[in-house]
């Protein structure tokens, strides 16, 4: 199969953009099971075109149409059209939720003849939405139903996300198949007490860690007011440690909560940390903490899985069809339930080597790339053939 990703950026590994993270261990694993492919983006860092090496996999850059010139679509246009010609793309895989500058690389896909896909990665719940919400509903007045309904299918990374895009009123087909984690590439003799001499933290405290970018939909500041109930119900011993990019109102905003309610000196905002330095920082807490709003199974709540992390997710975070696995603790995604969500693990402390087992356990056998990337690679070949992909079975299905 030849596949093309369309995105937007340098596809940085180094990067808190989780799309980055797929694009790049969902091509490695089609690559090494014998699919070609590539990816085609737009970048404003970039003023000509640029191929990049990621890892062996071709990243060709444009430059972005926003900053005064169309030249960079119509070379991209100009490439796919060769690209067609020489028997090169079987399959065109978009990863750009609300773009207009995918507008005219659709109408050239229909025009061709060539299936395209779209990956949605959690861009249309309702509380993103909102977030600059008569620009985002003025885009799907115009280009964004037209461009999901005109795809041979809609990739969703869980089921949840198929209810958003119905009630929206997409009506293309809809094929489920998860993110994965690159288990092989988790380094091994992590320093587990790095973090608590970092914090200069004796070793009986207890730390909650987050991995993220510190932005409204993760719902980082509901999780700082947690930790305030927490200390309310007798949990003084209990420390966060959130990691990930942050801006200055976010920092004042956190930093204005934990002094409100006590907690400064339990609240650690790290910064961002990427490779070897995040994973110590995250076998040296003792327990992981996703609170979002919405997303889609992350990319961070599948690696502290993989480390064995005692967990708690927000239902909000669309994990609910996994919960029967046993793997973690789920909670409502408001600062009294997140609070009750974590007391409920902090209580179950003898619970959490089986706890982290299961959890290794779910993520080895489902979630590895190796076999996101066979059912996706089935997924391409239905689109490829004219047919909606068949759902791929599940870890819930089963």
């Amino acid at each position: 199969m030849n596949i093309v990703h369309f995105t937007y950026g340098r596809v940085n590994p180094v990067s808190a953009n989780g799309v980055n993270y797929v694009i790049l261990n969902l091509s490695r694993a089609l690559r090494s099971a014998g699919h070609d492919v590539r990816v085609v983006s737009f970048s404003r860092k970039d003023t000509t075109p640029t191929t990049l090496d990621r890892d062996g996999l071709p990243v060709e850059v444009y430059p972005d149409p926003m900053s005064g010139s169309l030249r960079g679509l119509t070379a991209i246009v100009e490439r796919l059209e060769t690209l067609r010609r020489r028997g090169e793309l079987d399959v065109l895989h978009l990863h750009l939720a609300w773009h207009i500058h995918k507008v005219p690389i659709v109408r050239w896909a229909l025009r061709s003849g060539v299936p395209y896909t779209v990956t949605t990665h959690c861009g249309y719940t309702q509380d993103r939405i909102a977030h600059h919400g008569w620009r985002k509903k003025l885009a799907l007045a115009t280009w964004e139903t037209w461009t999901l309904n005109n795809a041979s299918a809609v990739h969703v990374i869980c089921k949840e996300e198929a209810t958003d895009l119905r009630r929206l009123g997409v009506s293309a087909p809809l094929f489920q198949i998860y993110n994965g984690v690159d288990v092989e590439s988790l380094p091994t003799q992590l320093d587990e007490m790095s973090l608590k001499r970092e914090l200069s933290l004796p070793r009986d405290a207890v730390v909650g860690a987050f991995v993220g970018r510190l932005a409204p939909e993760k719902n980082v500041d509901g999780l700082v007011r947690a930790l305030g109930l927490l200390r309310q119900r007798g949990h003084h011993d209990v420390h966060f440690a959130l990691i990930g990019p942050y801006d200055q109102p976010t920092h004042d905003l956190l930093s204005s909560i934990a002094r409100a309610d006590d907690t400064v000196d339990r609240l650690h905002l790290l910064g961002a940390r990427y490779g070897r330095a995040k994973y110590e920082a995250l076998v040296g807490a003792d327990f992981y903490v996703h609170p979002a709003w919405s997303d889609v199974v992350s990319i961070a709540v599948l690696e502290a899985l993989a480390l064995g992390l005692p967990t708690v997710v927000t239902r909000t975070s669309y994990v609910s069809y996994l919960y029967n696995t046993g793997a973690f603790v789920m909670a409502e995604p408001y600062p009294q339930e997140l609070a009750l969500g974590i007391a409920a693990l902090l209580s179950r402390r003898s619970d959490w080597a089986q706890l982290g087992e299961t959890s290794r356990q779910l993520i080895m056998s489902e979630f590895s790339w190796n076999a996101i990337a066979q059912r996706m690679a089935d997924a391409y070949a239905a689109l490829a053939e004219g047919r909606p992909p068949v759902q791929a079975s599940s870890i819930e299905d089963r």
